[in-house]
């Protein structure tokens, strides 16, 4: 299915598709430990591995249900290029929303930032989803059902697809 600006999901990176089996890899395990040492995302973010099965899920994802994506990740405050970046790791750039990165906001959380991108300048508002291995709407929040939680360990699974794809009825 083509990508369509009907279906938005918003995209989380670590927990996602770069889930915690991926940060102890012999590729990524002392890039990890970089970070832990107090190095800046930016100055590793070229080189750490993504992991492939959750590439491909995400794959899956958005053939199966037209979706675009726009990064909620906070990757995007430290990694200026993320989009760019993304593209080298493995994304299509046609996957990606005409404006594919939601804005930070200071001293907001994810759900303001997703729901003031949702508010934008847009003829209609997409029907859209989260994707994050972080809660992003609490049970207070009346669109807490538009997120599917990952598991941080593992990323994008297969049930995960199936739940986007049931989202959407696809």
């Amino acid at each position: 299915m083509k990508p369509s600006d009907h279906r938005i999901l918003f995209l989380d990176i670590d927990g996602v598709l770069l889930p915690g089996r991926a940060l102890t890899t012999p590729q990524n395990a002392p890039l990890v430990a970089q970070l832990q040492r107090g190095a800046r995302l930016k100055a590793i973010a070229e080189d750490l591995t993504f992991d492939t099965t959750c590439l491909a899920n995400l794959r899956r994802i958005v053939s199966t249900t037209g979706c675009q994506l726009v990064v909620i990740s906070t990757w995007r405050k430290e990694v200026p290029d993320i989009i760019e970046l993304l593209v080298r790791k493995g994304l299509e750039r046609h996957w990606f929303h005409a404006d594919p990165v939601a804005p930070f906001r200071m001293g907001s959380g994810k759900a303001h930032e997703v729901l003031f991108w949702l508010r934008g300048d847009r003829a209609e508002t997409p029907d859209w989803l989260v994707l994050d291995d972080d809660e992003v709407f609490g049970s207070g929040y009346p669109d807490h059902h538009r997120q599917i939680r990952t598991n941080f360990d593992t990323g994008i699974t297969d049930k995960d697809v199936l739940r986007v794809a049931n989202f959407w009825g696809c």
